[in-house]
């Protein structure tokens, strides 16, 4: 499963920081599940194979060494035409087409650029709009920007590098940002310049849109790092560009419609750069929108929130801060707990919710509304490079050195915590189905928990209200199983007891057998119908219980056996469809018994430390 840590990756804030806890109350919090859905990996090139696996030739000039960095970047993906970009450090850009798995195999590149290829940005088709087909723009540390048309990348046999429409020429050092404002591209660079360019009006009958560069509208005092624009989507709102550099500065730029012009088909703009007042600024020095850190640190990331009226910010202080756009205060941040900056920030405009990744393989979700963390999970063991929201299917694409993941949002997967709950750490839970006392009504849905506060308790399943606590105080509890044909509550102890507890008559009667502490309960049909309760025990021995109650005969021990000598039972499984008692415990291997003989029958080795649970599907068992 590419090195993850689960198929699926649940959080119920789970993560042990050094952040505070909830106070335990009540939480109906929505949590998130992550689904892996699929890898986008590379081919190994021609010249890779080659460089690693064959021989040199002697005598022979070998030419220059074939650039084997290939470290994956930013991702673009492009959900109108179903392709996925993945910006590489050799210069190429890897394309895959996902509209179905058989094409998610076979990986293309775009290979014109002669530096770094650093970001991606697509182009949709707008009515009113020069751009009138989906384009692909590509920037890259050679100081060029390149537009390339997709659906042209899609014929079969056509010429990768022929596809691209235009060149853009102009920075003097790497391109590291760029967006689209209507029919405007806004580029930033390592030359400190942003730069502006519109798509040539009046090419109607040409197939692509012209880009012509039209000025310099702002020259900032170190690099810039990033670019974005948004705009809340309300009649009128042109939006805001905001840009952050290597100084830690945030400059804003208003477009506004060019004076005497109504909004219509042809739409040109202004941008202007605006102080934090948000009046237009006539000094050729950028206004700062925010003091710069005190640490000195650049920030590496900015995204306007317009619906929000917020803006976020990543520092190199491993720090992200959200802004009020109003007041200039920070009214939330995040800090990495893991000294480290975070690697890139993706956004979801309608949860309002930050997604960030690090390069130690964490994912971080912060909840904008609730002002906190709401997700903290380890996804990988490396490091993750980049990540792109997908709103319309709710994904996430996030890249690492030499593939591209690819995973599936689930929320509402809503969940409550119980009133009046456990003092202590739960180490049994059981889901029970029992019959009333009118045997005509229908059964009654309960849950049972035990915990090392020494009570088991029994919840309504419906709302988890608190039915009844059943206390122990003469040894610690460990185990708990619910007899559902008996009414029976079988619970197992340090001291080696076992106890019955009668939900009926709130009688308890003992079984003192097992040497040790009884570590697990099952209870299993073993033959003619009949129904026992299995206990294993740190004694290394496995004990068979009838628990019925038939004229004088009180529930007694049919037989003990010992399972794994020298060692400790943690888990049991009994399958009926073979009649066979599965056994594990600390000395790392798995048994398999015989039900009715007590023979054994197998056992299956692997494990290098102690298994501590049993689960069988069908003829697979996972340990």
């Amino acid at each position: 499963m590419d090195g993850f840590d689960d198929a699926m990756i649940k959080a119920y804030h789970e993560y042990d920081s050094d952040e505070p806890q909830d106070d335990g109350s009540v939480d109906e919090d929505n949590t998130v599940e992550i689904l892996h859905l699929y890898t986008l990996r590379p081919p190994v090139s021609t010249e890779k194979k080659r460089a690693l696996g064959a021989p040199k030739k002697v005598g022979l000039a070998q030419g220059p060494k074939p650039n084997l960095k290939q470290d994956f970047g930013c991702i673009l993906h492009f959900p109108e035409i179903k392709m996925v970009f993945c910006a590489r450090a050799d210069g190429t850009t890897a394309f895959w087409d996902i509209r179905s798995e058989r094409n998610r195999g076979e990986c293309h590149f775009l290979r014109a650029h002669k530096g770094q290829v650093t970001c991606l940005l697509k182009l949709t088709a707008r009515p009113g709009s020069d751009i009138q087909l989906p384009l692909v723009v590509t920037a890259s540390a050679d100081a060029s920007l390149k537009v390339w048309d997709p659906m042209k990348i899609k014929e079969p046999g056509m010429n990768k590098e022929a596809t691209c429409a235009q060149t853009l020429t102009g920075h003097g050092g790497t391109v590291t940002a760029v967006v689209r404002v209507g029919d405007y591209l806004i580029s930033g660079s390592t030359d400190r310049k942003i730069f502006l360019w519109r798509a040539e009006s009046g090419r109607e009958a040409a197939f692509y849109p012209w880009f012509e560069h039209l000025k310099t509208i702002a020259t900032c005092e170190g690099w810039v790092n990033s670019i974005h624009y948004t705009n809340s989507r309300n009649v009128g709102d042109l939006g805001a560009v905001y840009a952050a550099d290597s100084t830690g500065a945030v400059i804003r730029f208003k477009p506004s419609l060019v004076e005497g012009q109504q909004r219509g088909e042809e739409c040109f703009l202004e941008f202007d750069i605006v102080n934090n007042q948000g009046k237009v600024s006539t000094s050729s020095t950028p206004h700062l929108q925010f003091g710069r850190l005190i640490s000195g640190r650049g920030l590496s990331h900015v995204l306007f929130l317009a619906e929000l009226d917020y803006v976020l910010t990543v520092a190199y202080d491993n720090k992200m801060r959200i802004y009020n756009n109003d007041t200039k205060r920070v009214v939330g941040s995040l800090e990495n707990p893991h000294d480290c900056p975070f690697t890139d920030i993706a956004y979801d405009r309608v949860h309002h919710q930050v997604f960030l990744i690090d390069k130690y393989g964490f994912l971080f979700v912060y909840d904008i509304p609730k002002e906190k963390l709401i997700l903290t999970h380890r996804l990988l063991t490396e490091p993750l490079l980049a990540i792109e929201y997908n709103l319309r299917s709710d994904e996430l694409g996030i890249s690492l050195k030499n593939r591209v993941t690819w995973w599936q949002l689930v929320r509402d997967t809503s969940y409550q915590e119980a009133d009046h709950s456990h003092s202590g750490p739960v180490v049994g839970i059981q889901f029970a189905v029992a019959q009333g006392p009118d045997k005509t009504e229908d059964p009654l849905k309960y849950v049972f928990s035990c915990s090392l506060d020494n009570t088991v308790r029994m919840w309504d399943a419906y709302d988890m209200a608190c039915l009844r606590t059943l206390e122990e105080h003469r040894s610690d509890l460990v185990c708990m199983r619910f007899c559902e044909s008996r009414n029976t509550l079988v619970t197992g102890h340090d001291n080696g007891t076992v106890r019955l507890w009668n939900l009926d008559t709130a009688s308890t009667i003992n079984m003192t057998k097992h040497a040790n502490t009884v570590s697990c309960i099952i209870n299993a049909v073993l033959r003619r119908g009949e129904e026992f309760i299995l206990t294993g025990g740190f004694d290394g021995r496995v004990g068979i219980w009838d628990i019925r109650k038939k004229h004088n005969v009180r529930p007694h021990l049919v037989t003990m056996f010992e399972a794994h000598a020298g060692s400790e039972v943690l888990c049991l499984l009994h399958d009926a469809s073979k009649n066979t008692i599965i056994t594990a415990g600390n000395d790392t291997v798995i048994k398999v018994w015989a039900a009715s003989t007590y023979e054994l029958l197998g056992q299956h080795t692997g494990h290098t430390e102690a298994i501590g649970c049993l689960a069988l599907d069908a003829n697979f068992l996972f340990s």
